[in-house]
């Protein structure tokens, strides 16, 4: 009822997908790995900048910051946010520690 060239089809179909599935596999994780290595970089970096404010500053503009680590404002808002800072609250621009500008 089937011949050896139906097998030999389904063989070849199943070890497509399974390798397809495999390949999609890795790339994710490629890509993820290499997103994380990317944002401890700028995290470091804007670390970095909140760390060592100019003389006589409590504040860093976002716009700034994000043309320092290559990212648009709203990821550097996503990133400053995951070391600890906040936006000031009279201007959507200026970025700090929460530890050094606490809510009150």
């Amino acid at each position: 009822m089937f011949t050896g060239e139906f097998w030999t089809g389904i063989i070849g179909v199943v070890v497509g997908g399974l390798l397809t599935l495999i390949a999609q596999y890795l790339k994710h994780r490629w890509d993820t790995a290499v997103a994380t290595a990317r944002d401890k970089a700028r995290k470091d970096l804007l670390k970095d900048m909140l760390d060592h404010m100019p003389t006589g500053t409590t504040w860093r503009k976002r716009s700034t910051m994000a043309n320092v680590i290559g990212c648009s404002e709203d990821e550097t808002a996503r990133l400053l946010i995951e070391i600890g800072a906040r936006g000031s609250e009279t201007d959507a621009d200026l970025w700090a520690y929460v530890k050094k500008k606490p809510l009150r």
